[in-house]
């Protein structure tokens, strides 16, 4: 399976050493190079992000802060992004369609906690630097390796939720029931 997140990460760690290289080869300060590539990667990729999400996928950013989801609503497809923040939600009041549902989220430094019904099934698959997932009970720690954890109840459940999660360093929390 095709990995957006990994292929992202990857790309960004080879073009930093790459920079990098040249700059021993060439004798010149790769960071007068670095930092303006990274702004203008990050630049093309805010303006981008909305377009590269599939039909009908609510696509949220915020640089800084929280986004939170709690309450009464509907569970649709998310693509949500943050360069440092927390997405927290709580889905013990929301409706969630019969199938799976898409949740990706990309940060920099992002923490991720959510509260799940017990009988939702759910998948979290976390791609970084440093990864760290809890997923009801269950741990999985990683570095420079993807996290694939799903719950037991995942392959049954008429409700499912999928959490993609892209970024240098992550932290998520499932909890349920």
């Amino acid at each position: 399976m095709y990995n957006r997140g990994a292929f992202w990460v990857g790309g960004i760690l080879v073009l930093i050493g790459l920079i990098f290289l040249a700059g021993n080869l060439f004798n010149f300060n790769p960071w007068a190079v670095c930092w303006p590539v990274v702004l203008i990667v990050l630049g093309v990729w805010v303006l981008l992000r909305p377009r590269l999400a599939s039909p009908g996928t609510n696509v949220d950013f915020h640089f800084l802060g929280e986004i939170k989801r709690y309450g009464a609503f509907t569970l649709a497809p998310e693509d949500l992004s943050t360069f440092i923040g927390d997405i927290d939600y709580d889905l013990s009041q929301a409706t969630i369609q019969p199938g799976e549902t898409r949740l990706q989220m990309t940060a920099f430094i992002g923490d991720v906690d959510m509260y799940i019904p017990p009988q939702i099934g759910c998948r979290v698959i976390s791609n970084g630097f440093v990864s760290d997932v809890k997923l009801f009970g269950q741990r999985r720690s990683s570095f420079l390796t993807p996290v694939d954890i799903a719950s037991p109840n995942y392959a049954t459940a008429e409700r499912k939720i999928f959490l993609e999660l892209s970024c240098f360093v992550g932290d998520v929390t499932i909890k349920g029931g």
